[in-house]
């Protein structure tokens, strides 16, 4: 009888467990981490900026703001004031491959032209964790060793 029970309740929790390893949906950035280098950190709460990370289907948008304080209005602008506000805005949509331990993004458009260059492609995030509602990705600059933790809380 327990064998029975058993078995009945992995056929019944495993679409539950396959849904909470989806990536699709809409993610909210709640915490970025750096370690190593100059700048190693944490920021959260108050301190980080809104970002938001959408997967449906084969598909990605991103809309990640990485500055480091909050924006404030500036009535008339001069080209370099523009260009320090929008220079940490990281924008991109694409495709994406997921295979439960790396997301490889294919950026068909992006803010920064350089990211969407045949050489740049495909930029490859590790996969550190993936629940129903919680998302963190690294990347490891391989130059400086420096690596930087994306988590991402799901609000769809």
């Amino acid at each position: 009888m327990s064998r029975s029970a058993i078995v009945l309740a992995v056929m019944l929790l495993t679409p539950v467990l396959g849904a909470a390893q989806s990536i699709e949906g809409v993610w909210r950035m709640v915490e970025r981490e750096i370690v190593g280098g100059d700048n190693q950190g944490v920021e959260s709460g108050d301190m980080i900026q809104p970002g938001l990370l959408i997967f449906s289907e084969g598909h990605f948008a991103w809309l990640l703001d990485l500055a480091d304080s909050p924006r404030v209005p500036i009535p008339e602008a001069t080209d370099a004031e523009i260009v320090a506000i929008i220079t940490p805005l990281s924008v991109a949509g694409g495709t994406y491959q997921f295979d439960g331990g790396e997301l490889r993004y294919h950026r068909e458009i992006t803010m920064n032209p350089a990211g969407s260059l045949r050489d740049n492609q495909p930029l490859v995030r590790q996969v550190e964790v993936l629940t129903a509602n919680r998302l963190e990705t690294s990347i490891t600059n391989p130059e400086t060793g420096v690596r930087s933790i994306f988590k991402y809380r799901r609000v769809e």
